[in-house]
Protein backbone atom coordinates (compact mmCIF):
# COMPACT_ATOMS: atom_id res chain seq x y z
CA UNK A 1 0.00 0.00 0.00
CA UNK A 2 1.42 3.59 -0.70
CA UNK A 3 1.83 6.28 1.85
CA UNK A 4 -0.82 8.04 -0.01
CA UNK A 5 -3.28 5.14 0.64
CA UNK A 6 -2.01 4.42 4.22
CA UNK A 7 -2.52 8.42 5.21
CA UNK A 8 -5.77 8.04 3.82
CA UNK A 9 -6.94 5.22 5.36
CA UNK A 10 -5.77 6.25 9.15
CA UNK A 11 -7.53 9.67 8.19
CA UNK A 12 -10.82 7.55 7.46
CA UNK A 13 -10.57 5.44 10.80
CA UNK A 14 -9.57 8.51 13.14
CA UNK A 15 -12.75 9.96 11.91
CA UNK A 16 -14.65 6.87 12.18
CA UNK A 17 -13.60 7.54 16.05
CA UNK A 18 -15.59 10.88 16.24
CA UNK A 19 -17.85 10.96 19.26
CA UNK A 20 -16.09 8.69 21.35
CA UNK A 21 -16.73 10.02 25.06
CA UNK A 22 -13.58 11.34 26.77
CA UNK A 23 -12.64 8.24 29.10
CA UNK A 24 -8.97 8.31 30.39
CA UNK A 25 -6.77 4.80 29.51
CA UNK A 26 -10.04 3.58 27.55
CA UNK A 27 -9.20 2.86 24.13
CA UNK A 28 -12.84 1.40 22.55
CA UNK A 29 -14.50 3.13 19.39
CA UNK A 30 -17.59 4.35 20.26
CA UNK A 31 -17.25 3.87 24.01
CA UNK A 32 -14.66 5.61 25.17
CA UNK A 33 -10.81 6.90 24.64
CA UNK A 34 -8.14 9.90 25.75
CA UNK A 35 -5.78 11.59 23.45
CA UNK A 36 -3.37 9.10 23.29
CA UNK A 37 -5.60 5.59 23.40
CA UNK A 38 -7.59 7.28 20.54
CA UNK A 39 -3.99 7.59 18.23
CA UNK A 40 -3.09 3.88 19.44
CA UNK A 41 -6.72 2.61 19.03
CA UNK A 42 -6.49 4.72 15.01
CA UNK A 43 -2.89 3.72 14.09
CA UNK A 44 -3.88 0.04 15.60
CA UNK A 45 -7.36 -0.36 13.50
CA UNK A 46 -5.75 0.92 10.35
CA UNK A 47 -3.32 -1.61 10.49
CA UNK A 48 -0.14 0.78 10.68
CA UNK A 49 1.17 -0.13 13.48
CA UNK A 50 0.65 -4.16 15.35
CA UNK A 51 -1.60 -4.26 18.19
CA UNK A 52 -0.49 -3.18 21.72
CA UNK A 53 -1.97 -5.12 24.31
CA UNK A 54 -1.24 -3.06 27.08
CA UNK A 55 -0.61 0.47 27.50
CA UNK A 56 1.44 1.76 30.96
CA UNK A 57 -0.40 2.96 33.51
CA UNK A 58 -0.42 6.86 33.35
CA UNK A 59 -2.17 9.38 35.88
CA UNK A 60 -4.27 12.19 34.25
CA UNK A 61 -2.15 14.40 35.61
CA UNK A 62 1.48 12.97 35.51
CA UNK A 63 2.28 15.58 32.96
CA UNK A 64 2.17 18.69 36.06
CA UNK A 65 5.18 17.20 37.48
CA UNK A 66 8.20 19.65 36.38
CA UNK A 67 10.95 17.04 35.63
CA UNK A 68 14.26 17.03 37.78
CA UNK A 69 16.86 18.78 36.57
CA UNK A 70 18.48 16.63 34.39
CA UNK A 71 15.99 14.30 33.59
CA UNK A 72 13.30 15.83 31.34
CA UNK A 73 14.01 13.51 28.37
CA UNK A 74 12.51 10.80 30.73
CA UNK A 75 9.51 12.60 31.77
CA UNK A 76 8.85 12.83 28.20
CA UNK A 77 6.67 9.64 28.55
CA UNK A 78 4.15 10.29 25.65
CA UNK A 79 6.47 11.39 23.15
CA UNK A 80 8.73 8.46 23.96
CA UNK A 81 6.16 6.57 22.86
CA UNK A 82 5.12 7.98 19.57
CA UNK A 83 8.75 7.49 18.83
CA UNK A 84 8.79 4.15 18.54
CA UNK A 85 6.24 4.46 16.15
CA UNK A 86 6.89 7.34 14.36
CA UNK A 87 9.56 10.06 13.19
CA UNK A 88 9.58 13.75 14.00
CA UNK A 89 9.18 15.86 10.82
CA UNK A 90 9.95 19.28 9.81
CA UNK A 91 6.65 21.84 11.30
CA UNK A 92 5.49 24.70 8.94
CA UNK A 93 6.39 26.28 7.32
CA UNK A 94 9.45 24.21 6.52
CA UNK A 95 7.49 21.21 5.37
CA UNK A 96 3.89 20.95 4.86
CA UNK A 97 1.43 19.25 7.22
CA UNK A 98 0.34 16.34 5.86
CA UNK A 99 -3.09 14.66 6.66
CA UNK A 100 -2.46 11.57 8.80
CA UNK A 101 0.89 13.60 10.54
CA UNK A 102 0.66 13.94 14.23
CA UNK A 103 0.92 16.97 16.43
CA UNK A 104 1.80 17.27 19.95
CA UNK A 105 1.76 20.10 22.19
CA UNK A 106 3.23 20.36 25.63
CA UNK A 107 0.99 20.64 27.99
CA UNK A 108 2.04 20.83 31.62
CA UNK A 109 5.77 20.57 31.94
CA UNK A 110 5.68 17.73 28.89
CA UNK A 111 4.42 16.94 25.32
CA UNK A 112 1.32 14.98 26.61
CA UNK A 113 -1.56 15.89 24.04
CA UNK A 114 -1.72 14.67 20.54
CA UNK A 115 -3.95 14.90 17.58
CA UNK A 116 -4.39 13.36 13.94
CA UNK A 117 -3.89 15.55 11.53
CA UNK A 118 -7.13 15.49 8.63
CA UNK A 119 -6.14 18.66 7.01
CA UNK A 120 -4.42 20.94 8.10
CA UNK A 121 -5.14 23.28 10.89
CA UNK A 122 -8.02 20.31 11.00
CA UNK A 123 -7.23 17.82 13.34
CA UNK A 124 -8.86 14.88 15.38
CA UNK A 125 -8.34 14.69 19.15
CA UNK A 126 -9.54 13.47 22.79
CA UNK A 127 -9.33 16.43 24.68
CA UNK A 128 -10.19 16.04 28.81
CA UNK A 129 -13.96 15.66 28.90
CA UNK A 130 -15.00 15.76 25.58
CA UNK A 131 -15.04 13.41 22.90
CA UNK A 132 -13.23 12.57 20.16
CA UNK A 133 -13.96 15.76 17.95
CA UNK A 134 -12.63 17.95 15.24
CA UNK A 135 -10.67 21.17 16.26
CA UNK A 136 -9.42 23.83 14.39
CA UNK A 137 -5.57 23.67 15.73
CA UNK A 138 -4.94 27.67 14.69
CA UNK A 139 -8.08 28.68 16.41
CA UNK A 140 -8.25 26.96 19.33
CA UNK A 141 -6.86 29.14 22.57
CA UNK A 142 -5.56 26.04 24.38
CA UNK A 143 -3.68 24.43 22.00
CA UNK A 144 -1.94 27.81 20.89
CA UNK A 145 -1.15 29.74 24.78
CA UNK A 146 -0.25 28.14 28.07
CA UNK A 147 -2.63 28.52 30.59
CA UNK A 148 -2.21 26.10 32.91
CA UNK A 149 1.27 26.86 34.55
CA UNK A 150 1.54 30.39 35.63
CA UNK A 151 5.33 30.67 34.80
CA UNK A 152 4.46 29.92 31.81
CA UNK A 153 1.31 31.52 31.44
CA UNK A 154 0.30 33.62 27.92
CA UNK A 155 3.57 32.31 26.32
CA UNK A 156 3.08 30.64 22.85
CA UNK A 157 2.25 26.58 23.34
CA UNK A 158 5.28 24.49 21.58
CA UNK A 159 3.93 21.56 19.09
CA UNK A 160 6.03 19.00 17.16
CA UNK A 161 4.71 16.70 13.85
CA UNK A 162 5.02 13.21 13.32
CA UNK A 163 5.00 10.94 10.36
CA UNK A 164 5.09 7.08 10.62
CA UNK A 165 8.23 5.68 10.44
CA UNK A 166 8.39 4.77 6.49
CA UNK A 167 6.76 7.97 5.62
CA UNK A 168 9.53 10.63 6.00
Amino acid sequence: MTEELERAKLVAEAIEWQGTPYHPEARVKGAGADCLTFLVGAFENAGLIPPIAKLPHYSKDWHMNKPEPGKEAEAELYMNAILRYCDEVAAPPERAVKPGDLVLWRMGWTFSHGAIVVEWPRVLHAYTARPVSFEDADRAGYLNSVFEIRALRNQPRPRRFFALKGWT
